[in-house]
């Protein structure tokens, strides 16, 4: 059965819908937010002199960025912190509280620690910044690669590749 079809067969309440739907409501603050704390980071890690030159001033200024890049990397994020919880069963909540504002607190924080672990990892903020701010248009399939190898090694995702052994 193809994924598309699959994808419209499932229930409004289900809760990775509902999850689906929260993060999906929250991609594009998520991945600005996302830009900044890697510009955040690496100003903090590359540059704990706080030395100003051309570059540092450039990032420091810059507003407009090309979130785009980072489309693959969130998407990615989301659908392992979903494939991670994929109990599909509803909690009672007694107090009242909507499901979607309990998965999109839980979302959130899940999605901010992740962006805080990997500001430690040596080329994370670098991508990010060379990607998104600088906008370097060289090699961007190759950054990406690169990025999204980050986030696999960090979510212990390991991939499975099937040889066909030829019969003689």
């Amino acid at each position: 059965m193809p994924f598309s079809i699959m994808w419209n067969k499932s229930f409004e309440s289900d809760k990775n819908e509902i999850l689906r739907t929260v993060q999906y409501q929250q991609k594009g603050f998520l991945m600005r937010s996302t830009i900044s704390s890697a510009i955040r980071n690496f100003l903090k890690i590359e540059n704990p002199l706080a030395i100003e030159d051309d570059f540092i001033r450039e990032l420091k200024n810059k507003r407009n960025f090309d979130v785009s890049f980072l489309n693959e990397f969130y998407r990615y994020a989301a659908d392992s912190y979903r494939y991670s919880r994929s109990d599909n069963q509803l909690e009672f909540i007694w107090d009242g509280t909507p499901h979607t504002e309990i998965y999109r607190i839980a979302w959130y924080e899940h999605y901010q620690k992740l962006i805080n672990d990997l500001a430690y990892h040596p080329f994370f903020n670098r991508l990010i910044i060379k990607s998104t701010v600088i906008n370097t248009h060289e090699n961007r399939a190759l950054l990406k690669t690169a990025l999204i190898k980050i986030i696999k090694s960090h979510s212990r995702v390991k991939e499975t590749v099937f040889k066909i052994k030829k019969t003689a």
